[in-house]
């Protein structure tokens, strides 16, 4: 019994892992601007290790998303208004037209 209980933990251990260091996500990283202060810019990197090594912060799951078409082609729905909306991340993106 102790053996399929330490193997389960095992199990489950890995599929963690794999997921974390698999999946794409979205981090803001500061930049330097020579004259004036910048704000962060969002990146997508493969992983979350491949974020953290760059100081990266607010991340989260999923590629970045910037405009109207990344949301919707995301799976986000499109709000059906003129001109149509989507939202994503809190943010909320209209089609350009």
């Amino acid at each position: 019994m102790k053996k399929l209980i330490i193997f389960i933990i095992l199990i489950a251990l890995i599929l963690f892992l794999n997921n974390s260091f698999n999946s794409p996500v979205c981090g803001k990283i500061n930049v330097q601007c020579i004259t004036t202060p910048c704000n962060p810019v969002q990146q997508t990197f493969q992983n979350t290790y491949q974020a953290k090594k760059v100081n990266a912060f607010d991340i989260q799951k999923g590629v970045c998303i910037t405009n109207f078409e990344e949301c919707v082609k995301a799976g986000n729905p499109a709000m059906e208004s003129y001109p149509r909306q989507c939202r994503a991340n809190g943010k909320t993106f209209v089609e350009e037209i």
